[in-house]
């Protein structure tokens, strides 16, 4: 484990120096995303959506997935007949988003490990400004938004699968959001059953303006933005007493550090994924890098001192750039991506999950997408091969941004798609990857 980055390091970085203009790349990442040997084709089994950002299975109901529409909607997909069924109607909770683009919406969604005994469901989302959060702004800036998880009870339903009780939700925690994007959004629990969120730096661009502390919200691990949070939702010694705090999270009594995270570093992981001990961090870039990390907790993922393996310049009021690592002064202790490519070759990294669905070739293997290529205006496919290499793998006569993904039971993986950049229309569909 890496010795934490003490607070007090952050003036002495030099973030907020222009002298390195010269060194700035254009292109980071000259080699090309190579192609995988592996074939697989898509086959949509659900339409009619708007824009479904993920989706999953409740322990212990059979032959359903659920799956959440950014708009404030939840689905059920029956995934033996494909029969798609909404179970809960949440968009009065949230706050009015832009149809054109936008990062805010009801995001997260978790079941309990325990769900087949005790019902219960979690969600994030983006809702007004409501009374005080838990965790607000630190310069006293005004928030765009509250990012809110909330518990839900829920029982078995032979029709949809579940049925949940919208008149009761249960506030878990609340945190204030300087600007409508840079959300982060995922909620998903490990092994010890302990309830993990990433969280993006707060939004805007280069992790600085009103809500951003000097240095960047994602290197102040006294505040929970730009960072992935652990936390018990069955405990009550947390903040407000509505969640506990795990006793082995990394950073425990850690001076300069809330108890509740995880990770930090991050700009914004969007999508992360868990699997058999190891956490995949898929975290959105800036202008320059998009990257993945495999990590056990406790890291210091490095921005905004770093993006991707590159060197981050903050540039003041100009757009942020990358230059050559070797010519920074960063501190010890920044973790390193697995793997990373450029925004030459596409946008928004979206983690998926350890694949063990019916297509031999892919058992095993973790998948994961980018929302958009450039030149495609569409997304794309990757496999990680071993730790670090990846590959992509080609969806012919594939139109659609991917969204995110869907874990079944079973193990198979499903892609949530839009022909949309905003949450708007009905062109969000549900795809099954199956053999060519």
């Amino acid at each position: 484990m890496f010795k934490p980055l003490a607070t007090g390091l952050l003036l002495s970085i030099p973030l907020l120096t222009f002298a390195n203009s010269e060194l700035k790349l254009s292109d980071p990442i000259k080699e090309s995303i190579p192609s995988s040997s592996i074939q697989v084709g898509v086959e949509s089994i659900a339409t009619g959506l708007t824009s479904p950002v993920t989706g999953t299975y409740a322990p212990g109901v059979k032959d359903f997935v659920f799956i959440l529409d950014q708009i404030g909607k939840i689905y059920s997909l029956n995934l033996n007949n494909q029969k798609l069924s909404m179970v809960a109607d949440m968009s009065d909770l949230l706050v009015s988003m832009r149809n054109e683009f936008d990062e805010r919406g009801l995001l997260g969604l978790a079941f309990h490990p325990d769900f087949a005994k005790n019902g219960l469901m979690y969600t994030y989302s983006s809702q007004p400004n409501k009374g005080s959060a838990d965790f607000e702004l630190k310069d006293g800036s005004k928030p765009n938004h509250h990012a809110v998880v909330q518990e839900w009870q829920t029982q078995k339903d032979k029709t949809a699968g579940i049925k949940i009780n919208t008149e009761s939700p249960r506030e878990i925690l609340r945190i204030a959001q300087p600007q409508f994007n840079h959300n982060g959004g995922t909620l998903i629990f490990d092994v010890q059953k302990m309830l993990l969120l990433s969280l993006g730096d707060g939004g805007r661009a280069d992790d600085q303006g009103p809500g951003h502390v000097e240095g960047g919200n994602a290197q102040d691990p006294s505040h929970p933005l730009g960072s992935v949070l652990r936390i018990d939702p069955l405990a009550t010694d947390g903040r407000n007493q509505n969640y506990g705090i795990p006793k082995d999270n990394p950073f425990i009594n850690k001076n300069g550090f809330i108890p509740e995270i995880f990770i930090y570093g991050v700009r914004n992981p969007y999508r992360i994924s868990y699997s058999s001990g190891t956490y995949y961090i898929a975290d959105v870039g800036q202008n320059s890098v998009e990257e993945l990390t495999l990590v056990k907790g406790g890291e210091n993922l490095g921005w905004p001192l770093k993006e991707g393996s590159f060197a981050f310049d903050m540039n003041g009021d100009s757009g942020g750039f990358v230059y050559p690592s070797d010519q920074a002064k960063l501190p010890d202790g920044l973790t390193e991506p697995n793997i990373e490519y450029d925004r030459n070759e596409g946008i928004s990294i979206i983690a998926g999950h350890v694949y063990h669905g019916p297509i031999k070739a892919l058992n095993n293997q973790f998948i994961f997408a980018e929302w958009m290529s450039h030149s495609l205006q569409r997304g794309r496919l990757f496999v990680l091969k071993g730790k670090n290499e990846f590959a992509e793998i080609k969806l012919n006569s594939f139109k659609s941004k991917i969204l995110g993904f869907v874990e079944t039971a079973k193990g198979d993986v499903l892609l949530l798609t839009s022909e949309n950049v905003g949450p708007n229309g009905e062109t969000g569909k549900v795809w099954k990857l199956v053999a060519p």
